[in-house]
């Protein structure tokens, strides 16, 4: 399947309240960054992320919904799969973004606010420079499902 994608690359540089180390998830709220790929037609997927300071290091922290139909769902899924964070030289922190929770349609009109994103560690500290400093560089282009 081709299926043209457009989208730009999101950034985030929000201040959280640090979560415990044992946290997996957390809520979504205003302080997630965003952005939404628009495929052919009306299908899109949303995106929502965050950094998170945890236990002195970075979380991120991530869920994405689409409007489409199943078709559009198996495209996000590689998006996320080919997808990575990336720090403010465009070094890989993170390599895929298919942690982030999958978010039933329902929710994208609310922009996923109150769901639950899902979190993984980079393993870098949680200083402001290295929060600030990372972005979502999301696949672009063409995208094939297998």
């Amino acid at each position: 399947m081709k299926t043209q994608l457009l989208a730009a690359i999101l950034a985030a540089t929000a201040t959280f309240a640090a979560l415990p180390a044992s946290a997996q998830q957390t809520a979504i709220t205003e302080n997630f960054a965003g952005g939404e790929l628009n495929w052919d037609g009306p299908a899109r997927t949303q995106i929502r992320w965050a950094p998170v300071p945890s236990n002195g290091e970075i979380l991120i922290c991530g869920a994405y919904s689409n409007i489409g139909g199943t078709k559009i769902t198996r495209l996000s899924r590689v998006v996320m799969q080919q997808s990575k964070v990336v720090d403010v030289n465009g070094n890989t922190v993170l390599n895929t973004l298919s942690f982030f929770n999958n978010i039933s349609s329902a929710h994208y009109q609310s922009k996923l606010m109150g769901q639950m994103a899902n979190c993984r560690s980079t393993g870098r500290p949680a200083t402001q420079a290295e929060l600030s400093g990372l972005r979502l560089d999301v696949k672009t282009g063409r995208i094939r499902t297998p």
